[in-house]
């Protein structure tokens, strides 16, 4: 499934690049603009595959999980300079709160990546223009905390037990495949941590992720 759903999607996203960039010589304005259209929706494709096999695969138990240990300070200024440009669209920074933290944690560094990357573009996305995305880490005992604080009007609380689940989204006007913070959650549990948010209308949101110590 992943190869036959991955490659056709590659090789369009492929060609529509070359075309963007050129390739086929110059385009007229208005198939120009059929071009971008079609990169940006082959784009969001791609990644609703990407997360739909990525379910699929941690509900059938063949999500694999490297663990190591993980200078935190050093992965959170790498997650922050990788998702400041995704960030910038929406007009909002991306902040480190202090110097981050000496702890070394135990993870799969490639996956944690990926549940910051899903926690700073929603919080980049339901951000106000202008705003600041926090992100802060934590030693508390056995445990080091990494919290992403923004702006958001906050989370409904009647929503707040679906928060987790599968294909959910507190606010339809963005688009997204309602699986990322499903995804975090079974990947951080995977890395033996736990993920959960606090938040109150008007007051802004913040999610937080606890993993052990080295």
């Amino acid at each position: 499934m992943s190869h036959e759903l991955r490659t056709p999607l590659t090789s369009i996203l492929a060609s529509l690049a070359l075309m963007r960039e050129g390739s086929a010589g110059e385009l007229p304005s208005v198939a120009r603009n059929f071009v971008e259209i079609a990169y940006g929706n082959g784009e969001r494709l791609a990644a609703l595959v990407n997360d739909i096999l990525d379910i699929e695969r941690i509900e059938a138990g063949r999500m694999e999980v490297r663990i190591e240990p993980v200078e935190l300070g050093a992965l959170l200024r790498r997650a922050i300079e990788l998702n400041a440009a995704y960030a910038e669209r929406y007009g909002v920074r991306l902040v480190l709160d202090g110097d981050g933290s000496a702890a070394v944690i135990r993870a799969d560094p490639e996956r944690l990546m990926q549940v910051l990357a899903n926690l700073l573009s929603n919080a980049a996305k339901h951000s106000p223009r202008g705003g600041d995305v926090l992100v802060a880490a934590a030693d508390d005992g056995s445990l080091a905390r990494i919290s992403i604080s923004d702006h958001r009007p906050g989370i409904a609380p009647e929503f707040r037990l679906r928060l987790f689940g599968k294909f959910e989204q507190a606010e339809r006007t963005h688009r997204g495949s309602g699986l990322g913070l499903a995804i975090s959650k079974a990947l951080v549990e995977k890395m033996s941590g736990r993920i959960g948010r606090d938040s109150e209308p008007g007051k802004g949101s913040t999610f937080w992720v606890d993993l052990p110590r080295a």
